[in-house]
């Protein structure tokens, strides 16, 4: 645990507690998954820090030989299932990335892959990775995923990459279908955009995502949508603009919310893509 705190996934436990899952690198610059526990009560405090990973790199030649962050969660019936990133580097700046999944057994402290290959991999409609999947399983809709999709590179000597977001379904969470329909789309100066966090609300469906441009690191961005397919953005949320100097001023990357006595608060990445650090911000207002 030598740097970064990416990608904040959270746990609710109960009584005011939360866990949060983040990606973690060694000084070989390999992530691997810890958590940290906070008390709502004082939300910056922590409470605890997990000894080892819950989740490890896979062996050399796995599509997650290079490290593992977190996705997200899903509890189903009592099933925690994480849906995770495994990372393969090539010669840089290229890498892959790729869907995998795990689950744990012993209520989140430790996790274990259920497959050694990806779940979702690069395919027809995604020729260069998969990655930063959010899944939800709505009982009568089935299995709903909305994930990174790698369509290339504008420029290696500059590292420009270029990805948006795009929408698969499931019968079982399982095995997924894609055709390759966007949800989010890049725009104007946009070339990234990553980490869709998304869930239903009485009006349709409610978004937070994370985009960088030719211009800057990530920010974050809101969208909404009546059927979760077709999302309409709506920009940078109020309150959530980056910070004019400090730890998340010139990045805020890898949004993810949870529930806690009837208010909504946001877990991100501060600059250099979680090497600032984790930060914390609640709702004030619903509409």
């Amino acid at each position: 645990m030598a740097s970064h705190t990416a990608c904040p996934i959270p746990l609710v436990l109960g009584g005011g507690l939360v866990r949060v899952y983040f990606g973690t690198r060694d000084t070989d610059q390999r992530p691997r998954i810890g958590y940290v526990v906070l008390d709502m009560a004082e939300p910056t405090k922590i409470l605890e820090l997990s000894a080892d990973p819950v989740l490890e790199p896979g062996p050399w030649g796995h599509f997650d030989d290079n490290g593992v962050y977190p996705g997200c969660l899903v509890n189903e019936s009592g099933r925690l299932l994480m849906y995770y990133i495994g990372r393969s580097n090539g010669r840089g700046p290229l890498y892959s990335m790729a869907i995998g999944l795990a689950e744990s057994v012993d209520a989140g402290l430790t996790f274990k892959k259920t497959i050694p290959c990806p779940l979702v991999d690069r395919g027809p409609f995604d020729p260069w990775m998969v990655s930063t999947p959010w899944v939800l399983h709505e009982p009568g809709a089935g299995w709903r995923m909305w994930y990174l999709s790698g369509i290339g590179w504008e420029s290696l000597e500059n590292d420009l990459s270029l990805y948006h977001i795009k929408y698969a379904e499931s019968r079982n969470g399982r095995e997924w279908t894609r055709d390759g329909r966007v949800a989010l789309d890049i725009e104007g100066d946009e070339t990234n955009i990553a980490s869709p966090c998304v869930w239903r609300e009485s009006a349709g469906y409610r978004a937070l995502y994370c985009v960088a441009s030719r211009h800057g690191g990530y920010r974050l961005g809101e969208a909404r949508s009546d059927d979760g397919i077709r999302w309409r953005k709506l920009g940078v949320p109020d309150g959530l603009a980056r910070s004019g100097e400090g730890w998340d001023s010139a990045c805020m990357a890898y949004p993810a919310t949870f529930m806690h006595e009837g208010r909504r608060y946001l877990l991100y990445s501060g600059n250099e893509n979680g090497r600032g650090g984790v930060g914390i911000a609640v709702e004030e207002s619903f509409g």
